[in-house]
């Protein structure tokens, strides 16, 4: 059965060191309890929104499984934590689908924003493996290890080009559920950049072949690698 223990996570003015002094942290308590405890402390209108530390562990002969994370609210980390009691669903699984949809809402946002600048999120379990993070996915945010995964299979971080070409230089780190989507972004990145020089090309020329008016200069664009080698 899981042990779950959880502190709010600003104690101690939110340092990374608060989460080290023992007296910030409940005491090891079931699934049931915790979220009791924090529908208690919902009931102060001006705590609902303060952020909680969880950690979760399991120990058994065979295997031992942690998770830590902050949730930014006592009513997001509740809804979590029913979402395993109510579903009969593993704790543990329950913080890494919405550590996933989590990162779903990031990588929609870093459609904008080409490089993305995610911030990492405030886990420090890998998603793919649970080892300890020490990375993140700069798409999504998702926490990451950077040495070699608990299970058979590719590294759990990668290093994907941000321009296409043969002399692209520039990485990003990914999680493999953003490998196909930041290659996807390249190629689109590229096919937008010529689509866009076609255009000033073909404007240019019909503005001097039938308009018969001196032809406008193409505005250049702004970015820094070689449209042609990366």
């Amino acid at each position: 059965m899981a042990s779950l223990q959880w502190m709010w996570a600003d104690a101690g003015t939110g340092t990374s060191f608060a989460r080290l002094t023992t007296f910030h942290w409940s005491r090891s308590c079931s699934l049931p309890e915790v979220i009791e405890q924090l529908e208690d402390a919902c009931k102060k209108r001006e705590i609902i929104q303060r952020a909680v530390r969880l950690y979760v562990t399991v120990a058994s002969s065979e295997f031992a499984e942690e998770r830590e994370l902050v949730f930014e609210s006592v009513a997001q980390a509740l809804a979590v934590l029913r979402s395993a009691e109510f579903n009969d669903m593993d704790v543990f699984k329950a913080i890494d689908d919405f550590r996933c949809i989590r990162a779903d809402d990031s990588r929609i946002e870093a459609t904008f924003d080409w490089p993305p600048s995610t911030p990492a999120e405030s886990c420090r379990q890998c998603i793919e493996c649970a080892a300890p993070a020490s990375e993140h996915c700069e798409v999504c945010g998702l926490a990451l290890c950077s040495g070699i995964p608990r299970m058979p299979g590719p590294r759990c971080v990668i290093s994907e080009f941000l321009t296409s070409g043969a002399n692209a230089s520039g990485t990003l780190k990914v999680c493999r559920r953003c490998i196909n989507y930041t290659r996807t972004r390249v190629l689109a990145r590229s096919a937008l950049r010529a689509a866009k020089a076609e255009s000033s090309r073909k404007a240019l020329a019909c503005s001097a072949a039938f308009m018969r008016l001196e032809a406008l200069p193409a505005a250049l664009e702004t970015e820094k690698d070689c449209a042609t080698c990366g």
